[in-house]
């Protein structure tokens, strides 16, 4: 712009832009000459507890590299388009709700947002060469339009409500220093995606003028972070020396190959258990296959009778009906086969069921142990037992909730007490942060007299697939959360149901159930509508309830901040009664010891590991032992073909009904030994060359000579 081009812009601004420029005038002692001239340029603006409401006349200083606005009533980013040379821009401690009207200045180096009401980062992709971004102490929840800013080297999120970092800052790999204090970063997740920024050399999650984030507060934090981030030099504004690194390390080694060696443990038992359910069914099935093989002889039998009578011709007495019946015989006899080949394959896929559902089991434990490894213990998944005494109380809470309905998802069950709700597993939930954000929401509460009592927390029930709810106890409920709770396990367990089958997950009321028990804040709470028409506003209650049905004590719980819900527990539970059995025969043998050190990989495997044959013990060194009188080899041979030695035969009514069917096959003559004259002597030809087909079955070779 030229002097004139400035004077008649000046004449055109309104009164309430006139009165601003006169202000940034008296502030930096210029005249209106002076800015009309321009024979200095002025390079900075500074407005501290002016009365400057908005930004504007940036147009009459077009040489101006810093702009520094603070302490007034800003609430937009205008009015610098003319300002192509800003390389500082401080806008602090105004009104601003959004980032925008910045992208005309291309040069701008240092940008400096803190203390505003700004909800969303937006606005600055065209701002390349960015270094310094300042956004502390706003409403933002979300990293993200920070993809494009390359160059920036330094970026202060303090002081908003950021609950994730995630994969946001990827991009960014020039960062150096990042400050996240006083934001909602509970999880030591946080750290690890942060070692995606190679340069990253200080990083404050606590900071003496924002505040701390609640991860500062768990244990093994500086740690954990001193060993996943290998570059950074300052943590919280402390220094990290070689030493404490060193130490650092070798704490995180330690625990480390102590998770490994529980790790390769576990499977390895689990490996095992699988091996002995394999052995138990051989030995289930064992009887079967010798039955089947019992089958397999009699059917080839009657294949070489079909086959001599159809060489005979018509010279076999009484050929026609003997072949009719050789016939009939051979065809029940094959579906007998059949039927058992079925019986067996069938077992064998329910081994694999049961194999793959143990593995799920084996594979959920590993995935808790390394979660523990890698939140420092701060997340921590406890394995229920009998002895327990908060495993008891637990039981009586599960089942105290349960009430059968007339009908719906359980109408098959009758509302008898033997059909309570039994308790097959549970696990008590440790997370740190997630107890520790809710003593903070009570505390926040009770200070501000709006509740907080202690004594009105209440547990509630979710049910889910066992994946969703390992995902709740570790990250905690979304804000603002969408699933409903209620206090009635009946409640809890139809909605899992539906939820299944609105899945394609199936879902019946006898199945296995996954329960989430949390303790929920339900004070301070009205009675609302549906979840969709709920919405949280300042003074509003932190829950609102649905009666559920006819018992108006049976509800469901829409609570509207996550904090106030802490999950304890998680349960699976089953409904359906005791069953008679599967097939399968009852257990004989005490269970292995692998079952009971581990009852919940074996309890998919128990129906074969019941079926697993005693192991007879080893008895210890130096034991003497009697002789055995053992029959030679040669007669107990002898005694096999004679059917003086036998072993259980498993043939159903239809099999045995097969084998009695005319015509009685006789025992053939058995030859132990193949010999050029033992054929002819067999056969009835002079000469070996005559032989088209021989047939031995049936004939206990032991022995074959060379013939030609």
């Amino acid at each position: 712009m030229t002097p004139d081009d400035r004077a008649t812009y000046l004449k055109a601004l309104s009164a309430q832009d006139l009165q601003a420029f006169r202000e940034i005038c008296i502030s930096h002692e210029l005249s209106e000459k002076e800015v009309v001239e321009q024979h200095v340029p002025v390079i900075n603006i500074e407005m501290f507890l002016f009365n400057f409401p908005k930004v504007c006349c940036m147009h009459l200083f077009p040489h101006l590299h810093t702009l520094m606005i603070s302490q007034q009533a800003v609430t937009d980013i205008q009015g610098l388009e003319g300002c192509p040379n800003l390389e500082q821009l401080w806008l602090t401690e105004n009104e601003i709700t959004d980032i925008r009207g910045l992208g005309q200045c291309l040069q701008l180096r240092r940008l400096y947002l803190y203390s505003n009401h700004i909800s969303c980062i937006e606005g600055l992709d065209n701002l390349n060469n960015l270094e310094v971004l300042w956004l502390a102490d706003n409403k933002i929840s979300l990293i993200a339009g920070l993809s494009q800013l390359t160059c920036l080297s330094e970026l202060n999120l303090a002081r908003n409500m950021i609950e994730v970092v995630g994969n946001s800052l990827d991009a960014n790999k020039a960062v150096q220093s990042l400050n996240l204090a006083d934001n909602r970063l509970g999880s030591f997740k946080q750290v690890w995606h942060l070692a995606s920024l190679p340069n990253l050399s200080q990083l404050l999650f606590s900071d003496p003028d924002w505040g701390a984030s609640p991860i500062a507060k768990l244990c093994n934090y500086a740690t954990y972070a001193a060993v996943n981030l290998p570059n950074l030099q300052v943590l919280d504004s402390q220094p990290l020396s070689p030493q404490t690194k060193a130490v650092a390390e070798a704490t995180y080694l330690k625990k480390k190959m102590y998770y490994n060696m529980r790790i390769n443990t576990l499977r390895r038992k689990g490996a095992d258990l699988a091996q002995q359910a394999q052995q138990g069914l051989q030995a289930h099935l064992a009887p079967l296959l010798r039955g089947l093989r019992k089958l397999q002889y009699e059917s080839k039998a009657v294949s070489c009778e079909l086959d001599a009578a159809a060489t005979a011709g018509g010279l076999m007495k009484g050929g026609g009906q003997r072949q009719q019946q050789l016939r009939e015989k051979a065809q029940a006899l094959q579906l007998c086969i059949d039927d058992m080949l079925q019986q067996g394959a069938a077992k064998e896929r329910d081994l694999a069921a049961a194999c793959k559902a143990s593995d799920a089991v084996t594979e959920g434990l590993v995935h808790r142990m390394l979660m523990e490894l890698e939140t420092g213990g701060n997340i921590r998944f406890e394995e229920g037992k009998a002895n327990d005494q908060w495993f008891a109380s637990c039981q009586q809470l599960v089942q105290s909730r349960w009430q059968p309905p007339p009908g719906g998802g359980f109408a098959h069950l009758s509302p008898h007490p033997s059909n309570t709700p039994t308790v097959l597993r549970l696990t008590r939930v440790h997370n740190r942060f997630l107890r520790s954000r809710l003593e903070s929401k009570l505390d926040e509460l009770k200070s501000s007299g709006t509740g907080g009592d202690r004594h009105l927390l209440e547990h509630l029930f979710f049910s889910g697939q066992p994946a969703d709810l390992q995902r709740l106890a570790e990250e905690g409920f979304p804000q603002p959360p969408v699933q409903a709770l209620s206090n009635s396990l009946t409640l809890a367990l139809e909605q899992g149901i539906a939820g299944r089958r609105e899945g394609g997950g199936g879902g019946s009321g006898g199945a296995v159930h996954h329960v989430l028990v949390a303790k929920v804040l339900t004070s301070h709470c009205q009675k609302a509508r549906p979840y969709a028409g709920v919405a949280q506003q300042a003074g509003d209650p932190s829950a609102g309830y649905q009666a559920a049905g006819g018992d108006p004590r049976q509800r469901w719980w829409h609570v509207l901040d996550n904090a106030l819900i802490l999950p304890e527990y998680i349960a699976e539970v089953s409904c359906k009664p005791a069953a008679a059995g599967d097939g399968m025969p009852s257990a004989q043998q005490p269970p292995c010891p692998l079952a009971s050190e581990l009852p919940h990989i074996a309890a998919p495997l128990a129906p074969f590991l019941t079926l697993c044959p005693a192991q007879t013990p080893t008895p210890p060194m130096g034991t003497p032992t009697l002789p055995q009188q053992d029959s030679p080899p040669a007669q107990l041979e002898t005694d096999t073909m004679r059917g003086l030695v036998t072993q259980e035969v498993l043939l159903n009514a239809d099999a045995a009904a097969a084998l009695a069917l005319p015509p009685v096959l006789l025992p053939r003559h058995r030859t132990y030994q193949l010999s050029e004259k033992g054929v002819l002597e067999m056969t009835g030809v002079s000469m070996i060359g005559m032989l088209t087909q021989l047939n031995l079955h049936g004939s206990a070779l032991k022995k074959i000579e060379a013939s030609g």
